[in-house]
């Protein structure tokens, strides 16, 4: 649970950030660091994103949540391989070659969109799927040492 907290804090203020950039900057000159965006991605988004479909999904569907929850999480994973095609139009959208002039201008569009999602499913995971996890704690009981191995 901890680190399901700690990993939504770590995104939204990420996200909140480039929100911000994304507001102010209308050329494609935000999108140049490609390499730091695509690393965010890898190591913040995507796992994410699989802690939730490893050990949150099933949790809340195998206790007393299923109902709402389910058909919530079943959005969620459609949310998730949404974001997760997106992301890959982006990668391929960097490695394509630098001398094509319309590259940076699909890198952004592309850049803009995934954020524009993310932040859309950030909000929607803190405002649904936080209080269905917040009413049903009980089934995240260990979860924390089962994941360190039991070192807490």
């Amino acid at each position: 649970m901890e680190r399901l907290i700690t990993e939504h804090k770590e995104v939204s203020e990420y996200l909140d950030t480039l929100k911000e950039v994304r507001n102010f900057l209308y050329g494609t000159s935000a999108w140049k660091d490609r390499e730091s965006i695509e690393s965010f991605f890898v190591r913040r988004v995507v796992s994410h994103f699989s802690f939730e479909e490893d050990e949150i999904f099933p949790r809340l569907l195998s206790g007393s949540a299923p109902g709402k929850a389910g058909e919530l999480i079943a959005e969620l994973q459609d949310e998730h391989a949404s974001i997760q095609e997106l992301f890959e139009e982006f990668r391929a959208a960097r490695a394509e070659s630098p001398a094509d002039p319309d590259a940076d201008v699909k890198l952004y569009s592309i850049g803009r969109n995934l954020i524009d999602k993310l932040l859309t499913h950030a909000a929607r995971e803190d405002d649904e799927l936080v209080p269905v996890i917040r009413e049903n704690l009980h089934l995240f009981d260990g979860l924390d040492a089962a994941r360190d191995g039991g070192k807490r």
